[in-house]
């Protein structure tokens, strides 16, 4: 991320070199979450998080234009 951020440019196609690592990270993260929220506060997170992740991906396939 640092030699993108020197070159002054983030394309699209280039954010694809760094998905690898950040999966890798976010998975050791998430494992480290849940091992530290209790069980009850964990299902409303998973929830929350499942929410998120839904309305991110409506607003980008609604963001493509309209459909009927």
């Amino acid at each position: 991320m640092l030699f993108f951020a020197f070159m002054g440019f983030y394309r699209t196609r280039l954010a694809w070199t760094i998905v690898p690592a950040l999966l890798l990270i976010l998975g050791r993260e998430i494992g480290r979450f849940e091992r530290a929220v209790p069980a009850g506060a964990g299902l409303a997170v998973k929830m929350g998080v499942v929410g998120i992740a839904l309305g991110y991906s409506a607003y980008w396939f609604a963001r493509a234009g309209p459909y009927f």
